[in-house]
């Protein structure tokens, strides 16, 4: 091969971050490797397991060995456009109908109910939406499609969107036929290489940009258009619910609450916070056992012995006849036991400290 990926590190890729897409980038495969990112490892894994098949040529592809160009030019000699494929069909409805879908119920659904111009105007957002998806899809690999041809072949479904907003998917079956048709054409040989494309730095923050916007579009729609069930049945917008939320007393208890631990580490520092925090949550069981034997943080050895005896002969199983009050009674008894032996071990830990530390002194 003449360029420098490798078939190894792209399958290890693929590995620990194929659903990403991971393995796209590096091979400079940036449409695929959104795409991929967008729909979770290519339409839920599908897309992932296939390439187990296909990164060898993708790699071919990405280094322009002379076998794979050699390929390319006879199929673009007997074939004036790229042959048909299922695959990327499917991929372009799929896609194309996901972004559609997304970029229309993004909007409220208050401006795109009623009869108004504005209404009207706002639903052929979604099958513009579509038309790029179907565009990213056609322009991954070898082919390529320009705008026009998914455009007017959005548009050409657009009017049934005015009978049912689901009649979107029409538009992404009717875009992706003109983009696959007589759309699509062969990506000159020269670009099929990662070597003239930008650094991976560079490609990066376009990258994340889309990224960025797709996410912004899916917040969206659930902001504005997602419905929370309550128990009675009701459904409640979900930016009604957050906004009840705010002026719940649950939230302005959260709130105080957040407050007066920032006044407290603002108050003994960061570090005494942590040691607080973590006696608060009584790692070793200490304060639990304590509790268990009724005894005081300064109670001496001799002391919880002579407690732990008293609570023991107290609720001895062997003292009740009930079956009920015995089963109670033996699981009392055991928790007494475990907290007996919690704070000998405890003591005997810290005398075993205090004695090294004289020793050392």
């Amino acid at each position: 091969m003449d360029g420098d990926k490798n078939v190894g590190i792209a399958y290890f890729l693929w590995l620990i971050g194929g659903a990403f897409g991971l393995h796209h980038l590096y091979l400079g495969r940036d449409r695929q490797a959104f795409v991929w990112w967008a729909t979770w490892g290519g339409f839920f894994g599908i897309g992932w397991l296939r390439d187990i098949f296909n990164i060898p040529y993708y790699v071919s592809l990405a280094n322009q060995s002379y076998d794979t160009v050699e390929l390319a030019k006879n199929e673009e000699r007997f074939r004036v456009r790229p042959q048909w494929s299922t695959a990327r069909f499917c991929g372009e409805i799929m896609f194309g109908s996901i972004l559609g879908f997304v970029l229309q119920y993004a909007i409220p659904d208050e401006l795109l109910q009623g009869n108004s111009v504005l209404s009207y105007i706002l639903l052929l957002i979604g099958p513009f939406g579509t038309a790029i998806g179907v565009h990213v899809v056609a322009n991954i690999g070898r082919e390529q499609c320009s705008w026009h041809y998914p455009v007017l072949g959005a548009y050409i479904a657009a009017p049934l969107i005015y009978l049912s907003p689901t009649n979107l998917l029409f538009c992404g079956i009717t875009s992706a036929v003109a983009a696959s048709g007589k759309g699509s054409r062969w990506r000159p040989i020269g670009q099929l290489g990662v070597r003239r494309k930008k650094h991976v730095c560079k490609r990066l923050p376009f990258l994340t940009v889309c990224g960025l916007a797709y996410l912004s579009l899916w917040g969206s729609m659930i902001y504005f258009n997602a419905t929370i069930t309550t128990k009675e049945g009701d459904d409640v917008k979900v930016r009604q619910a957050l906004n009840n939320f705010f002026k719940s007393p649950a939230w302005l208890e959260m709130k105080e609450m957040m407050s007066q631990l920032y006044q407290s580490i603002q108050t003994v520092g960061w570090k005494k916070f942590f040691e607080d925090l973590v006696d608060a949550l009584d790692p070793q069981g200490e304060s639990n056992a304590l509790k268990v034997l009724d005894l005081s943080a300064d109670a001496t050895q001799k002391e919880i012995t002579a407690r732990y005896r008293q609570l023991a002969k107290t609720w001895h199983p062997d003292k009740f006849k009930d079956p009920a009050e015995k089963e109670e009674a033996q699981k009392k008894f055991i928790e007494i036991q475990q907290a007996y032996e919690t704070l000998s071990e405890i003591k005997a830990k810290r005398s075993a400290r205090t004695k090294h530390s004289r020793s050392e002194f």
